[in-house]
C-alpha cells in the first residue's frame, strides 16, 4: 500500500469517527487480530476491547470530534498527534455526565497490514481531561 492510500483510508476512518450518525466505519480501520496498547487497563489489549473503549467514549461525548493535527508515515507505520474534544453527556468510567466540554491532545502509532492496523498504541492526556471535568483539581 502507498502511503497517499494508507493516509486516504486514515481519512476515511476520522471523518466516520466524527459521524454522529454512523461511527462503525472508524472501527472498520482495525483488523480483528489486533493487538491495543495504552488503553484502559481494566479492557483486553485487543479488538473487543477497542470496540468496549470507542463505543463507551461516543457514549459518554456524543459530540466526539477528533482533529489529526500532524500525520507521519513510515512504510507499515503511521503516527499521528491529534486532539479530541466533546461534551460529557454520559457516564465515562464510573464518572457521572458534567455537561462539561474538554478538548485534550494525544498521540497514537499505527502499524498496518494493506489497509488494516494491526497494532495500535495510544498515549493520551487524561490527565488534563479529567481536570476539565472537574474531577481532579488543577
Amino acid at each position: 500500500m502507498s502511503q497517499q492510500e494508507l493516509i486516504s483510508a486514515f481519512d476515511r476512518a476520522k471523518a466516520s469517527f466524527n459521524s454522529q450518525q454512523d461511527r462503525s466505519g472508524y472501527l472498520n480501520l482495525y483488523d480483528s487480530s489486533l493487538i491495543a496498547h495504552g488503553f484502559p487497563p481494566n479492557l483486553p489489549g485487543n479488538f473487543e476491547g477497542l470496540k468496549m473503549f470507542y463505543n463507551a467514549l461516543w457514549a459518554a461525548f456524543p459530540d466526539s470530534h477528533l482533529e489529526f493535527d500532524d500525520i507521519v508515515v513510515q512504510g507499515d507505520k503511521l503516527a499521528a498527534r491529534f486532539t479530541f474534544s466533546g461534551t460529557q453527556k454520559g457516564e465515562l468510567m464510573g464518572i457521572p455526565p458534567t455537561g462539561r466540554k474538554v478538548t485534550f491532545q494525544g498521540m497514537r502509532f499505527f502499524k498496518f497490514r494493506g489497509t488494516k492496523c494491526i497494532e495500535t498504541w495510544n498515549l493520551a492526556d487524561m490527565l488534563s481531561m479529567m481536570q476539565q471535568l472537574g474531577v481532579i483539581k488543577a
